[in-house]
């Protein structure tokens, strides 16, 4: 009975409606003695089910404990599509068993994750090795409520650190075209939340112990912060700066990549200006295409990540190239927003409607007008003390000083008092 329940306990499979799922957590809240017990999500559901179904699929990279193998020199095996069905009986006959494989990863505790984490990394890496995108995402998903629970150094001695990255990664490069957008979509999200699940176990913060730090730690705490931010240069490099060459035409996949940008410029910080020569055409790029008002949630997503890089890489905002490309792309799309808005506006008032192209969503633009305003404000905070924004903005407050006090700040009536 509990068996045919547990089917039912995830949202990602298309058999369970709402109602279902509801009435299926109801009936387990009941039991929780039992199914969050280790007889039954190790003996029966790991040893007995899921682990016969996942047998015959195990990929090459772990043994057969669970451990990482070591490197074969014979050239890789061609899949065979023949035998797919019979060597996938998990994906083909018994469906459910995702589920069943999720439910065991939310309700183990980090006890029975430490005595039996071999049973859990084959199916695991399996899942992440299958070409079918909702099966890859719904591994993707799972493996990030499995890895903050698996102890750092079992996770280190064991190898598996280096084998997760390698079968998480692959899943950044599933892009338009070659992936149809939607799918796209779902996968990439669930990769990245999945490649951060990873840093935060592997590269964990180091305790702080209760006395002074000993030499020893603190070269342990450098090490590990090294390493951290090794793993960030390579997810911006082969993650969001090929993402975005890659996939320049489709609005929707830059507009998530620039998100993830943001979020790792913030994980980064202050490090992340190795990054700013690459960033700055991407972000500057977004916010001058002529066609942006158009594409409301990319232009607010980019004056957002925007902020995120004049925050953590401030000192750099001196220099002349930098701090001029932002004050360029600012201005630019400043007045390409207030076109937009008084667009809308005069249509309003006219009283026409624009049923099948390119209407903009005034309320949207208005709140990235008031994001860029942020934005201006921010880069001449970051550089107050070192340049003088009053003179460098002078050629333009000559020309239209509105514009200047509403993006930046700066008014006229204090350069002539000066």
């Amino acid at each position: 009975i509990l068996l045919s329940v547990l089917a039912f306990t995830s949202s990602s499979d298309p058999w369970t409606t709402t109602l279902a799922r509801t009435q299926a957590h109801s009936f387990l809240s009941q039991h929780t003695s039992q199914t969050r017990s280790a007889s039954f999500l190790v003996t029966y559901l790991l040893q007995s089910v899921i682990r016969p179904l996942f047998s015959k699929s195990r990929p090459s990279t772990v043994t057969s404990s669970g451990r990482k193998a070591m490197p074969s020199s014979l050239p890789p095996k061609h899949h065979d599509f023949t035998t797919e069905q019979t060597s996938k009986p998990w994906k083909y006959e018994a469906p459910y068993s995702l589920a069943l494989l999720e439910f065991c990863v939310e309700n183990a505790s980090e006890e029975i994750i430490k005595q039996h984490w071999s049973l859990l990394v084959p199916p695991l890496l399996t899942l992440l090795d299958d070409n079918s995108t909702h099966i890859r995402s719904r591994g993707l998903a799972i493996t990030s409520l499995f890895l903050p629970k698996l102890p750092h150094k079992i996770l280190i001695q064991s190898g598996l650190d280096s084998v997760f990255e390698e079968a998480i990664m692959p899943s950044l490069s599933w892009l338009p075209s070659l992936t149809p957008l939607g799918e796209s979509l779902e996968i990439l999200p669930a990769a990245y939340g999945a490649l951060y699940a990873l840093c935060d176990a592997r590269y964990p913060a180091p305790q702080t112990p209760p006395h002074s730090p000993s030499p020893l730690h603190q070269d342990e705490k450098e090490r590990t912060k090294k390493e951290r931010l090794k793993f960030f240069d390579k997810l911006m490099r082969q993650g969001i700066f090929a993402g975005c060459s890659y996939a320049s035409s489709y609005p929707d996949i830059v507009s998530y990549l620039i998100e993830e940008m943001g979020n790792i410029v913030a994980r980064m910080g202050i490090r992340s200006v190795k990054h700013l020569k690459d960033i700055l055409p991407i972000l500057c790029t977004a916010l001058c295409d002529p066609f942006a008002t158009s594409h409301e949630h990319l232009l607010s997503q980019t004056v957002n990540t925007l902020q995120v890089v004049i925050l953590n890489c401030w000192p750099r905002m001196q220099e002349e190239g930098h701090r001029n490309e932002i004050v360029r792309s600012l201005v630019v799309c400043w007045k390409g927003v207030s076109q937009a808005i008084q667009e809308e506006g005069d249509k309003a008032e006219e009283g026409k409607q624009c049923e099948d192209c390119g209407e903009v969503d005034g309320n949207t633009l208005g709140n990235v007008r008031k994001q860029i305003a942020v934005a201006g404000r921010l880069l001449v905070k970051a550089v107050e003390g070192e340049v003088d924004m009053q003179t460098t903005l002078a050629p333009l407050l000559a020309v239209d000083q509105e514009l200047v006090e509403d993006v930046f700040g700066i008014t006229g009536a204090t350069r002539s008092k000066q």
